[in-house]
């Protein structure tokens, strides 16, 4: 207990010093210095470069390979699209291929939406699968920045990247080929875009959010919808404030090119138009694994070989205590399971900052806790072990963001009483 202490307690002593000595002459240069480091162009892509290092080195002692069934399908995907194919033809004698999330009959593809897998074509066909990632987290730590000087100052953004980048569910979930990784990016990105098009409006920028929320639907889909409704909203809000509606429809059209890729990946793949791969795997294979209460009795069209099926049971056991009056207990563990994986161990006095800085959030900020907390109850609705926080990973950088309000807050705070104190009779 002693170390989550010494977490909150060390900064606002270290900020007391520096307030009871700010007017020092070497101090004075140090804070100059500083004012320019942090309002420098470098310091965005200078934090984004440490974040994608320091994700590289903590992938690298998986040497980069797909640790999770999931990734090893997005992986599978994407050489099958640097082929130039939608999927390839099945597998002789399946039964000996047969895993998880990829069919090996009547074709050969992955059940996911394309949208991670397109993107990994990049580094599929370089012969190193992890660039794109690598370069995504690169992008999310810079956009962190960036996004947050624009939106507060740049003290509190670089210690909001310093937070985000630190944080265990980051660790444990950043560094792989699970689409998290894109659609963070992809959040951020769409955040820096509509603040744009709310301060001038542009046309690219409009287009560069509907390209983000587009890819981000056909990435995942429940995820995307979730960032769209407050962006959409807001965009169009902000459009008819400015008198600019007309220019909603260029933004349209982009979201519908990149949205038309689905009807296109289910019919070059199933043979269908409106039959997605992932509904059919889920048909064929696992008929309850679906966003719901309670589990669909339906059987399986084709048996999961028997290696698997102890996984399998254990996935369909959550569905089946997954109800509605199970989701007071369910959002508890899950929120518990969020502040061990992100105020775990040493950072837990963080915490105390995190419900201070939800006092201190402005407008634009606010919107920014509300996809949050949106993402966090859309999620409900579907079964999954509360220790897999995979799922909330876009919500992290504003549980930074909100955290590091706190601490600010709590130095304005003391300032304020340093100055009263020092102001008093007799001092």
């Amino acid at each position: 207990m002693l170390v989550p202490v010494i977490v909150f307690l060390a900064p606002l002593i270290i900020a007391a010093i520096a307030i009871r000595y700010e007017q020092h002459a070497a101090l004075v240069r140090l804070s100059r210095f500083v004012d320019v480091a942090l309002a420098s162009r470098w310091l965005p892509p200078v934090c984004g470069l440490i974040s994608a290092l320091v994700m590289a080195w903590v992938w690298s002692g998986a040497h980069f390979i797909p640790n999770v069934a999931d990734e090893s399908a997005y992986v599978l995907q994407a050489k099958i699209f640097a082929r130039g194919a939608w999927s390839l033809a099945a597998r002789p004698l399946p039964e000996f291929f047969e895993q998880m999330h990829v069919f090996v009959t009547p074709f050969l593809a992955s059940k996911y939406f394309p949208g991670e897998s397109i993107l990994l074509v990049p580094g599929v066909v370089a012969g190193f699968a992890a660039f794109v990632p690598l370069l995504q987290i690169f992008g999310s730590g810079l956009l962190i920045v960036a996004l947050g000087r624009r939106l507060t100052n740049g003290w509190i953004a670089l210690l909001t990247w310093a937070v985000w980048t630190t944080a265990r569910a980051n660790f444990r979930f950043l560094p792989s080929y699970f689409s998290e990784t894109t659609t963070v990016f992809l959040w951020l990105l769409g955040w820096w875009a509509l603040y744009d098009w709310h301060l001038r409006p542009r046309r690219r920028t409009l287009i560069l959010l509907s390209l983000c929320i587009a890819w981000a639907l056909i990435t995942r889909p429940l995820t995307g919808l979730v960032f769209a409704v407050p962006a959409v909203s807001l965009a169009v809000w902000s459009a008819r404030r400015h008198g600019l509606l007309g220019e909603i429809r260029y933004a349209v059209l982009v979201g519908v090119a990149v949205i038309a890729i689905i009807p296109l990946w289910s019919r070059l793949t199933t043979g269908h138009w409106s039959q997605t791969p992932q509904s059919l795997y889920t048909r064929t294979y696992l008929p309850w694994d679906v966003i719901g209460f309670g589990v669909d009795s339906t059987p399986p069209l084709r048996a999961m070989p028997a290696n698997q099926t102890p996984e399998i049971e254990g996935f369909k056991a959550l569905h089946e205590s997954h109800t509605v009056g199970s989701l007071p207990h369910d959002a508890v563990v899950r929120l518990i399971s969020l502040d061990r994986d992100f105020f775990t161990g040493w950072r837990a006095g963080l915490v105390v900052y995190f419900a201070l800085g939800l006092f201190a959030l402005s407008p634009a900020l606010v919107i920014g806790g509300i996809a949050a907390l949106l993402l966090f109850v859309a999620y409900l609705s579907y079964a999954h072990p509360p220790f897999w926080t995979l799922y909330y990973l876009e919500a992290l950088p504003m549980v930074a963001v909100i955290t590091v309000l706190g601490f600010a807050l709590a130095v304005k705070w003391l300032r304020r009483n340093m100055e009263q104190s020092g102001e008093s009779p007799g001092s």
